[in-house]
């Protein structure tokens, strides 16, 4: 029996290892911005060989890999074989009754196949230029990471582990955003570390931070509260885990992100009613009688910029600005659709023509901020649907936990707020069409599946 279980957990993990460890290494060493970026990924891509009998500790090598490797090529095979690998590990721990049964599977599904059929009718009637077909594409993929999730999770208590491997994830990304945003150098070569444009007017200098996996972060401040509502961690602990990712989230300056945070935030207090609400408002005033005050003492600069970034959201418009620019992509993109009877452009498409002044950024033809609106230039209207569909069954799967199953309510509970954050940041920022974004999804919606696995599996 013990023979069984074990190379039932060897297979995966060790072929995992091997291909990451070949494929990627080189790669990394010599992408990588920092030579001590390119040792902890080195150290990574050591620590999955090393633990290749536990592929469950492989995870966080892979997210490292993720996010940290700016070849997209070398990141999408080793996804592909690993997800291939996961196959067997998955049939054997019979998750299959589960997915097939939770509310997600059927969005899911047709958003692949609707992914497919505008892929062939990109490349074979539209005739899109092959590199913008793959970029558009290769994200799809990533809605196939539940194998490996549901391979990897051990049989006791799978959603707690996944859970706190999702916590994980976004401390790594608030570390990273808060020690290039401190030192104002970038460490790693995929996003940008820079100047943040400002039209107000005071000019501040100010380094913004924009790396991959801020969902992540998101996640983890709904997580670390609600933990403490329910009465799972202390105050202290909580405090210094909360206040270190809101610190990472600040570096970000996205509006979009910090409002929808807030509002996420104030999902999760109304959940547990009074003790939460009271929280939240005790929460606030501190910040305002407390934290205020000490920042303007300690770092008058940093509070400047963010006061600085708020206020300059109500006076924005015109071309250029941030609000301009969103503005601009929504009347070309819905005149794309108009034109197509709203079919879309397919896979790959260019919904407006390349501007001069941005040529070296060749995505410029194709890319739009808005999540809803991508979705909806590449699948045709029933893009966006099927996303509300996926959102929605996420929000039905968190609430029936909710209710039926007082023991996972954090986990239920901050399913819930990200589900409704993920879908505000995507009117702004497009991660449903980025493979971060795809695996934050994931992520968050494996956990709350494991969470409820009674409630929609016949057997396990």
């Amino acid at each position: 029996m013990k023979e069984t279980r074990r190379s039932a957990v060897v297979s995966p993990g060790f072929i995992f290892g091997i291909l990451t460890f070949s494929v990627a290494l080189f790669a990394i060493i010599i992408a990588l911005a920092s030579p001590l970026v390119s040792a902890i990924a080195c150290g990574a891509l050591t620590a999955v060989v090393a633990f290749a009998l536990r592929p469950d500790l492989a995870l966080i090598p892979y997210f490292l890999l993720a996010f940290l490797l700016p070849s997209y090529p070398v990141i999408d095979v080793v996804t592909v074989l690993l997800i291939a690998a996961s196959i067997p590990a998955f049939r054997r721990k019979k998750r299959w009754d589960m997915v097939a049964q939770s509310p997600i599977f059927k969005p899911a599904l047709f958003l692949l196949i609707l992914a497919a059929a505008c892929t062939f009718y990109g490349v074979f009637i539209c005739e899109n230029k092959v590199t913008f077909i793959y970029r558009d594409a290769r994200v799809f993929v990533y809605w196939l990471f539940f194998i490996p999730l549901m391979a990897w999770a051990p049989d006791k208590a799978p959603h707690r582990w996944l859970f706190w491997m999702t916590i994980l994830c976004g401390l790594i990304i608030a570390g990273l955003s808060v020690a290039q945003g401190v030192s104002g150098r970038a460490f790693i070569s995929t996003g940008r570390v820079g100047d943040l444009d400002s039209i107000s007017s005071t000019t501040i200098s100010t380094i913004r931070v924009q790396i991959p996996g801020f969902v992540f972060v998101v996640f983890s401040i709904f997580a670390i509260l609600s933990l403490y509502l329910n009465k799972e961690i202390k105050f202290f602990p909580m405090l210094l885990v909360f206040g270190f990712l809101m610190l990472g989230l600040i570096y970000n300056y996205g509006r979009a992100l910090w409002f929808w945070t807030f509002i996420g935030m104030f999902v999760v207090a109304a959940c547990y009613k009074v003790r939460g609400l009271v929280l939240f408002a005790v929460a606030n005033l501190a910040i305002a009688v407390v934290a205020v005050p000490l920042l303007m003492q300690l770092r008058p600069d940093l509070l400047d910029k963010v006061a600085e970034r708020v206020t300059s959201t109500f006076h924005e418009g015109g071309e250029g600005t941030s609000f301009g620019w969103r503005e601009f992509e929504l009347q070309k993109g819905l005149e794309a659709l108009d034109k197509t009877f709203f079919a879309g452009i397919g896979i790959g498409g260019e919904y407006r023509r390349p501007l001069y002044s941005l040529a070296a950024w060749d995505d410029y033809p194709r890319y739009t901020h808005n999540g809803y609106l991508f979705l909806a230039l590449k699948l045709s209207v029933l893009g966006p649907l099927v996303f509300v569909f996926l959102i929605g069954a996420l929000v039905k799967m968190s609430v029936r936990l909710i209710s039926q199953d007082a023991s996972n309510r954090a986990i239920a509970v901050s399913c819930l707020a990200f589900s409704i954050s993920f879908a505000g940041i995507n009117t702004t920022q497009p991660e449903i069409m980025t493979h971060y974004g795809v695996l934050a999804f994931v992520f968050v919606a494996a956990v709350g599946l494991l969470a409820g696995s009674k409630l929609y599996a016949t057997k396990l």
